[in-house]
């Protein structure tokens, strides 16, 4: 059978060879080598760049992820996956602007829920909501099972003092996105607005199980049981938050409350004294 040879100034055994080092543990420094060997080897070629862009932005390194998109872009700006990468890190580095042009060069080019949405974001930092508005529910009607633009309209509709739609929102978020803790905080934080406290427990108490320790789910979950008289139920609340967070003053402070209401005032003497330790200024 006849081999097959491979010219030297092929890139693509040096692409494949570096991907697998990019995974590997440690292999960060050997891999950035064989990209930039497969970059000299074929100037013209723009995946190499994007590989250091894949693997300086995993590593925490923005502004050289950026570098290496930019010249992603140079060779062949049509690169779609570059272009959207690039503009999530501006998005991160506060550049919402330059961001918000990545994404409009993205949706000149193929419209998507995701390029859309990641405007959405730019123009929400940019602190333009009508348009922020307009761009997350342009990526829901491309997507309506988008929960990340569900989330993202909520949150923006409270700002916008139209609790009612936010709350709708919320629900569309939680319908798309079950498992999302996020969405199920954000839901809890409108029911209790709302006024709806034991569904506002229930969200809490369900942010609490898909993230357990979250203190702050399980702090409102605990404020709620104490407003709806279930003091036992608070007690046991607020000594899981601070099984987590032994130094929350305000938790201990209210498991005092909970515990003299319950005529546990031994208890509450403790939970006060553990409280003035974690906050002598209290």
């Amino acid at each position: 059978e006849e081999a097959i040879h491979i010219a030297p100034a092929d890139p693509e055994p040096r692409l494949a060879l570096a991907s697998l080092e990019a995974d590997a543990p440690g292999g960060a420094d050997k891999a950035r080598e064989i990209y930039r060997q497969a970059a000299a080897m074929a100037p013209s070629d723009p995946a190499p760049h994007f590989g250091l862009g894949l693997l300086e932005s995993r590593g925490g390194n923005a502004a050289a992820a950026e570098e290496e998109y930019e010249m992603t872009l140079r060779i062949q700006p049509d690169y779609r996956r570059a272009r959207y990468n690039l503009a999530l890190l501006l998005l991160d580095r506060g550049a919402a602007s330059e961001a918000a042009r990545h994404f409009e060069t993205l949706l000149q080019q193929t419209p998507d829920a995701k390029a859309t949405f990641g405007l959405g974001r730019a123009r929400r930092a940019m602190n333009d909501l009508p348009g922020a508005e307009s761009a997350y529910r342009q990526a829901l009607k491309q997507d309506p099972s988008y929960g990340a633009a569900w989330i993202n309209l909520s949150l923006l509709l409270e700002d916008l003092k139209r609790p009612a739609e936010a709350l709708e929102a919320s629900g569309r978020a939680i319908t798309t996105s079950p498992d999302s803790e996020k969405a199920w905080f954000l839901r809890g934080r409108l029911l209790a607005g709302a006024g709806r406290k034991e569904e506002a427990l229930a969200a809490f108490l369900q942010t609490a199980r898909l993230k357990p320790g979250d203190t702050r789910a399980i702090f409102r979950a605990a404020i709620l049981q104490a407003d709806l008289r279930r003091d036992e139920e608070a007690i046991k609340l607020y000594r899981e938050l601070l099984a987590v967070d032994p130094r929350n003053a305000v938790a201990g402070f209210n498991l005092g409350l909970a515990l003299h209401r319950v005529g546990r005032d031994t208890e509450a003497r403790g939970a006060y004294e553990e409280s003035l330790r974690a906050d002598p200024e209290a």
